[in-house]
């Protein structure tokens, strides 16, 4: 039988905040044409033939950030899920003042006024060009409290060995009768097989800081914060079209229903301590997988060829 590995983009924000510093040298930066060609991947086995865990070298966060900075701004299937998960959850809810922990490049809050961003890398804040951001920890964060009525943290936390230090920042953070909001790869995911890669030059492979975590309603209720929403990004007809243009519709379809992304809202309560959150969502809290997002706002990561396909997603 013929081998066969799959190769499926997982381009995420969430490995921006890790705060860990590297154990090890950096990958060597190559220079001239292609000098950027790295990309992030998440890489599925099939049948044997994806790198074995001895040729994966481990990588920390910041460095995957740094090889990935320039080609960050290209949208990706992973980053489209979380957009429309955040556009389906967040419509209609108030970002006056608007902070994204963990934002990358900023792409996410440069055309809303006076939005705020923090991301540990300096090379994606460099790379985005954006103002009003700063270089800054999730979990330390330098802004007084009670200050956003609108708090983003997407993708970020899956990085963090222990997300309740970044869970109190952000209730702190948030004035009251504000709300927070966090994406993270889902579970499911990681249970199926799923991992998280960043490609090098040449034939380099590198493994990239994560942790699942199934406990984040119980994190934010710890830090003060009130569970409102959770959604499920998933494989659906959404995304059928990025798998056309990847690895092809036969994986599609092996892949329908698998959960993704999963998508939180919090409420931080106000002066008289009320909420949104209902005696049924707040009962549900331990079982939150079973919260998905219907077919047509749900999208998958994306599947690529090879390394010059994916650099276009």
């Amino acid at each position: 039988m013929t081998s066969l590995a799959l190769v499926i983009i997982m381009l995420t924000q969430n490995e921006r905040i890790a705060g860990r510093d590297c154990a090890g040298s950096r990958p060597e930066r190559n220079t001239g044409v292609g000098r950027f060609s790295t990309f992030l991947k998440r890489v599925i086995t099939q049948t044997g033939t994806a790198p074995s865990p001895a040729a994966i070298q481990d990588l920390k966060v910041r460095d995957a950030y740094w090889l990935w900075a320039p080609t960050y701004a290209v949208e990706t299937a992973v980053s489209a899920l979380d957009e429309q998960l955040a556009g389906k959850m967040l419509s209609g809810l108030p970002k006056k003042r608007l902070l994204d922990a963990g934002c990358g490049t900023g792409r996410r809050m440069q055309n809303i006024p006076d939005a705020v961003g923090i991301d540990l890398s300096p090379e994606m804040l460099a790379v985005g060009n954006v103002n009003n951001v700063i270089v800054g920890d999730v979990r330390t964060m330098p802004f007084e409290s009670n200050r956003f009525d609108m708090v983003w943290c997407r993708l970020v936390l899956g990085h963090l060995p222990d997300p309740l230090r970044a869970y109190r920042e952000l209730c702190r953070v948030c004035m009251p009768g504000g709300y927070v909001f966090v994406t993270d790869f889902h579970p499911d995911a990681a249970a199926a097989g799923h991992r998280r890669t960043v490609s090098g030059e040449k034939t380099a492979v590198y493994a990239i800081e994560h942790y699942v975590h199934d406990h984040h309603i119980q994190f934010a209720e710890e830090t003060g914060l009130h569970f409102v929403d959770h959604r499920a990004g998933i494989v659906g007809p959404s995304i059928r079209e990025f798998y056309h243009r990847g690895i092809g519709l036969k994986a599609y379809k092996r892949d329908i229903g698998l959960k993704l992304v999963a998508a939180f809202l919090f409420r931080k309560p106000d002066a008289a301590g009320k909420h949104l959150a209902s005696s049924a969502l707040s009962q549900n809290a331990a079982s939150w997988g079973a919260f998905p997002c219907d077919g047509s706002a749900a999208i998958a990561s994306m599947p690529a060829n090879d390394q010059e396909d994916a650099g276009r997603i």
